[in-house]
């Protein structure tokens, strides 16, 4: 995590000394991406999340800090526990971020930045970029949670189940302000793609 005078936000730097994490966590990123395969979600992971960056160790009873920044395309910054189920559902979340930026920006959509909804993740009234980055973000992880559960154990299974049952109340409170906000999105396939997600991920 390094910060400087060229960026406000984090980034990486690459040289010839640059090498693999180590061994442990190599491992467990591995294990994670097999949990997304496993999910279904592989194809977006592997598009939309080339660099993956562990920022600190957690205790799965901790809260887990993620995110990704439009100036480092494809990358994404995340705590991770020992858990590789979970470390899989925050992939997923944030290389959902990654791809819907792609996806703005390959069709030329500009969110209007005057209007705002209340966001129950943040508990708090946001933009309608963020707010429709958070319907479709969380909406995947439950997705991938429902559909790894079979093949957690342990605490990592207790942590989705209880991510599914928590998600379940806030897509429930956002639907009406979800539709409304949607109708940003001027392209019909990408508005068909987010709500397709969103209603998907409202089954489980």
């Amino acid at each position: 995590m390094i910060r400087g005078p060229h960026s406000d936000t984090p980034y990486y730097v690459l040289g010839p000394d640059t090498t693999r994490a180590a061994e442990p966590l190599a491992a467990l990123t591995d294990d994670a991406i097999a949990h997304v395969t496993a999910a279904g979600l592989d194809e977006l992971v592997e598009a939309h999340a080339t660099v993956i960056c562990l920022t600190g160790r957690r205790r799965l009873d901790q809260t887990l800090r993620s995110f990704a920044i439009t100036r480092l395309p494809a990358t994404v910054f995340t705590d991770h526990t020992s858990d590789a189920a979970v470390l899989g559902r925050d992939l997923v979340h944030e290389t959902a971020h990654n791809w819907l930026n792609d996806a703005l920006v390959a069709l030329q959509i500009t969110i209007p930045d005057d209007e705002t909804y209340f966001s129950p993740w943040r508990g708090t009234e946001r933009p309608a970029y963020g707010f429709l980055h958070a319907c479709f973000a969380f909406p995947l992880t439950v997705i991938y949670a429902a559909r790894s559960l079979p093949g957690a154990s342990g605490a990592g299974h207790t942590v989705l189940a209880d991510h599914v049952r928590q998600q379940r109340a806030q897509l429930a409170a956002t639907q009406d302000d979800f539709a409304r906000a949607l109708k940003l999105v001027t392209d019909h396939g990408l508005r068909e793609r987010l709500d397709t997600v969103f209603q998907h991920a409202r089954t489980f």
